[in-house]
């Protein structure tokens, strides 16, 4: 019987042993893909606010527009009834500042449109930037009739850039949410594999401890050399793995509830609850300390804590999904 219970451990060892090899072979595979989906993410990411810029802007020059053109059809109109020459002259003054703002105008659109020159945005806005040139040009026709004074030509080519403007807006409104369509595609299956992750490394844990108790073994927090303290090591890292990849998630839901705040309010809030909800939680201290208790063999503690950990991961799952 002696004899069998030694084969058996022998066994276990063995096939512990080839699960770690297993293990580290997945690790490095897993490392390549994240380091390759990081980069594409961060890239997809600079792209998104580069275009919620944009489109902050392009919201604001519509809103100059439409007051500059709303307050030239109110000067014509107090012009056409002023009685004084003292009156006249006070409106041509009005008239005046507003052709400055107009002219400020078109100094904000052409850094507006230096900005979509720039090489990480040109490939994608070649379409945009003839847009806003045909905008640029009623902006201009608007700013050379206040200063000739001749109103309804101004106000509308005033009318006609805003509208232009909008126009433009409502593409970039409507890229930027396809591209938060594709960022939360990203963030669920992140926060899936997150999970399922977690899932994978509790039954190992629990094999471990099961497997401890049936041997009889008082685990050595200071062993560093025994199978069991390898195999508890590796378990260890992959944890800490879980902490970064937890933070990153956490990060980056972070950014599009902030992102998505104008043009997405209901996502923005619930992206922010799903965070809020998974900070004050304690996810990421309850993973550090189920990592600390592993790396010291204390396995039957760790349970506890990584327990509570992929708890919050499972409710982080679900709330993104």
């Amino acid at each position: 019987q002696q004899q069998s219970s030694s084969s058996s451990a022998a066994s276990q060892r063995q096939r512990r042993q080839m699960e770690n090899m297993e293990l580290k072979q997945e690790e490095k595979r897993y490392e390549t893909e994240r380091f390759a989906d990081q980069q594409q993410q961060e890239q997809q990411r600079q792209a998104n606010r580069e275009d919620l810029q944009m489109l902050n802007r392009l919201k604001e020059l519509a809103r100059r527009q439409s007051g500059i053109s709303e307050k030239i059809q109110e000067l014509q109109a107090m012009l056409e009834e002023a009685e004084t020459e003292e009156e006249k002259e006070e409106i041509r003054r009005e008239l005046e500042r507003l052709e400055e703002e107009q002219r400020q105008m078109l100094e904000d659109l052409d850094e507006l449109n230096e900005r979509m020159e720039e090489e990480e945005n040109r490939g994608r806005t070649s379409e945009e930037r003839q847009q806003l040139e045909q905008a640029r040009e009623e902006a201009r026709k608007a700013a050379e009739a206040l200063q000739n004074e001749r109103l309804d030509e101004a106000a509308n080519a005033g009318t006609r850039a805003e509208r232009q403007f909008e126009e433009l807006a409502e593409e970039f409104r409507e890229r930027t949410s396809n591209q938060f369509a594709d960022e939360m595609r990203q963030a669920r299956r992140a926060a899936r594999d997150l999970a399922e992750r977690e899932a994978d490394i509790a039954r190992r844990i629990e094999e471990n401890v099961r497997e401890a108790r049936e041997q009889g073994k008082d685990p050595d927090p200071f062993a560093d050399d025994t199978a069991e303290a390898l195999e508890n090591a590796a378990l260890a890292r992959e944890l800490e793995e879980q902490q970064q990849a937890l933070g990153q998630l956490v990060e980056d839901l972070r950014e599009l509830s902030e992102q998505s705040e104008e043009s997405e309010p209901v996502l923005s809030r619930k992206l922010y609850d799903e965070v809020r909800k998974t900070e004050t939680e304690g996810v990421n201290q309850a993973l550090d300390t189920a990592e600390r208790l592993t790396r010291y063999n204390r396995l039957p503690q760790a349970t506890e804590f990584e327990r509570a950990a992929r708890q919050g991961m499972e409710n982080l799952r679900d709330g993104v999904e």
